[in-house]
């Protein structure tokens, strides 16, 4: 059986589109072969899904608008892409760079730019652009211009010297950023055919490679496994051999356990592991792949729409993605019995979560299990709103992880971080004052109690048992 490579048929839940080099070629090969995509942009998005069903109505496939390994082989004349390449897709989505995008000293790691993210600091741009030298040195001259001579100067200097002139160029309250012409001359060096070249082959002769080793010694062969370890060795540098003791010893706590559930254990250690600072975002990437379905800097994942789901090794796990804390979340949910409201829309991670300028980027992940319940009475709340305003009721923040929740300068015991508040707007021309005196109506009827908070463009509300305003 082929197995789907591309899917967007789940778009309609909030996930996101796959994305990068191997649909740019497919996109490519569509163009060419005289079916339009819109704009090669790397997106699987719905032109190019009407794109490949036109190609499958036109060379007899069903129409369906996925695209299957044996028809990415039909299309393209070319094997269908390998487990490395579709891992290489997700994790380069979850870094954000592509090819051709670099960021400034945000991280301590100096420079970070390309596809998973190659750092100065870990002498991984200098050893690309030495690559790029050894084959023409034009290449390089081409897309710094007047800065080339400088860039090589540069990076032949002392670790703590090239720190200290990536942090001079680095712009933005923290430092996120590139001055324009280096941000613009790197974004030139990814977007040739030879950088881009070195940069898949880096990942993997270096990363990849690290990932198969341990995949293999921690038990872990599925294609999720892989990705999982994958993105470890990316994002953490592999698995330590601490981890992989600390690994053994949860698993060995656990008793029987399945491959879904290792996968998460993995997950959970490098998490607890990391650098605090970035414990959620690594912590929210982990389990995605361990799952096969979460959020990752506020887009939703689902990986069998990457081409990542099914068995390749002896896990001997079934061929769909296991259940996920998203999906049981969804049903949960359901079992609320509301009108006006999805699931996703209290999973929704924040604005300045997804925000590389703010100091709560990347900080906040969805409510742990443990706190679902709490938000109930809020959810029924805010839809018996919903019903009385007879307007949309847009929710602008819900559950905060209690970084997010200091990052973003909410009080320590905000009711947020229990999973049983909610701030929102309604699209109405009502103002929140009209919004709020629904909410007390509602509260002195006896349907809950809580707090209302009123704000210049918003209200709060939640349940925590006794009635207060501001």
């Amino acid at each position: 059986m082929s197995d789907v490579l591309f899917s967007r048929a789940e778009r309609a839940a909030g996930f996101t589109y796959a994305c990068g080099h191997l649909v740019e070629t497919l996109q490519q090969k569509l163009e060419n072969g005289g079916f339009p995509v819109g704009k090669i942009d790397g997106i699987y998005g719905s032109d190019t899904e009407g794109a490949v069903s036109d190609w499958q109505g036109e060379v007899g496939q069903p129409v369906t608008g996925k695209l299957t390994e044996a028809e990415w082989t039909l299309l393209t004349g070319q094997a269908a892409p390998d487990i490395f390449d579709r891992c290489l897709q997700i994790t380069g989505r979850f870094e954000g760079h592509g090819f051709r995008k670099a960021a400034g000293n945000f991280d301590g790691a100096g420079i970070t730019w390309g596809i998973i993210g190659f750092t100065l600091k870990h002498g991984e741009i200098s050893a690309i652009v030495a690559q790029l030298d050894s084959m023409d040195t034009s290449i390089v001259d081409s897309a710094f211009g007047s800065l080339a001579s400088e860039l090589r100067d540069k990076l032949s200097k002392s670790p703590s010297r090239q720190e200290k002139w990536a942090d001079s160029i680095s712009v933005g309250a923290r430092k996120h950023n590139l001055e324009p012409e280096w941000r613009d001359a790197f974004n030139r060096l990814g977007g040739t055919p030879e950088a881009q070249t070195i940069q898949v082959d880096r990942a993997r002769t270096k990363y990849w490679s690290r990932a198969e080793r341990d995949s293999q010694s921690l038990g872990l062969s599925s294609k999720l496994g892989l990705a999982l370890c994958f993105d470890v060795a990316v994002q953490n540098g592999g698995v330590s051999a601490d981890e992989a003791d600390l690994y053994s010893e949860r698993l060995a706590r656990l008793g029987a356990v399945d491959p879904a559930q290792k996968r998460r254990v993995l997950a959970e250690t490098i998490a607890d592991t990391s650098n605090p600072r970035w414990r959620e975002d690594v912590l929210s990437r982990k389990l995605t792949l361990a799952s096969g379905i979460g959020t990752v800097h506020g887009e939703r994942f689902s990986t069998p729409n990457w081409g990542l789901s099914g068995v390749t090794g002896p896990e001997a796990e079934p061929a769909q993605v296991p259940a996920s804390s998203a999906t049981s979340f969804d049903l949960f949910f359901k079992s609320l019995g509301l009108r006006h409201f999805k699931s996703g829309e209290f999973l929704f991670l924040g604005d300045a979560h997804r925000d590389p300028e703010s100091a709560a980027f990347g900080l906040n992940h969805p409510p742990p299990a443990e706190l679902w319940n709490n938000i109930a009475p809020t959810a029924r709340i805010l839809d018996e709103l919903r019903e009385r305003l007879d307007a949309p009721i847009i929710l602008s923040s819900v559950y905060r992880s209690p970084m997010y929740n200091a990052a973003i300068g909410g009080v320590p015991d905000s009711q947020h971080t229990a999973f049983c508040a909610a701030d929102f707007v309604v699209r109405s021309a009502s103002s929140p004052s009209d919004w709020a005196a629904v909410l007390k109506q509602l509260r002195a009827d006896g349907l809950f109690r809580g707090g209302i908070g009123v704000y210049n463009t918003f209200v709060h509300v939640d349940t925590r048992g006794e009635n207060l305003d501001w």
